[in-house]
């Protein structure tokens, strides 16, 4: 293999370049260290975000159920793989059972986190906690949006304050307690 395909840079081009051709990405993964890391990056960027128009990128990106499932079997992969995600989305429209599978995510870290979205339906306000989602209230997070909670208090709000310095933007939507 010519060295030229081990320089990130050059990588990063042809990987984001071929990345709107189905299967791309994924032959990617297989190619050397520099390409999985690049092709991953993409694929984890944002989780669970298919009806989050605005951040929608051109590619396919992984869901919650995706990382949950690597994370029963392969933990260590699924810490790799959550090291990568920038933008998660909660919702009942991505996977019916998606709120449940919350508690297993207590066990990963999300260090490159910016933008986390919780919209819920009356179904899921039980699992949606605060406790829950403030486990995301991370200091890189810039946008944290809460659809239809069924409860916020002051406490959650200053948790998010003091927790997540570079926070720009609040969405608090259908929120009765606020």
């Amino acid at each position: 293999m010519h060295r030229l395909f081990l320089v990130p840079e050059v990588v990063a081009v042809i990987v984001k370049s071929g990345s709107l051709h189905q299967g791309f990405l994924h032959t990617c993964l297989l190619i050397n260290h520099v390409f999985f890391q690049e092709s991953a990056r993409l694929l984890w960027y944002a989780c669970g975000v298919s009806n989050w128009e605005e951040i929608v990128p051109d590619h396919a990106t992984s869901d919650i159920k995706d990382l949950i499932s690597v994370k029963r079997n392969d933990p260590e992969r699924a810490q790799m793989y959550a090291n990568f995600v920038q933008v998660l989305q909660f919702g009942p429209w991505l996977q019916p059972m998606e709120s449940q599978w919350h508690i297993e995510l207590l066990w990963l870290e999300f260090p490159q986190l910016k933008r986390v979205k919780f919209a819920v339906s009356d179904d899921y306000k039980i699992l949606n906690t605060e406790p829950f989602m403030a486990q995301f209230a991370l200091p890189n997070v810039t946008d944290f949006c809460i659809v239809k909670a069924s409860q916020i208090s002051d406490r959650f709000l200053d948790t998010l304050s003091s927790k997540c310095p570079k926070l720009r933007y609040l969405e608090l939507g259908d929120c009765p307690t606020v």
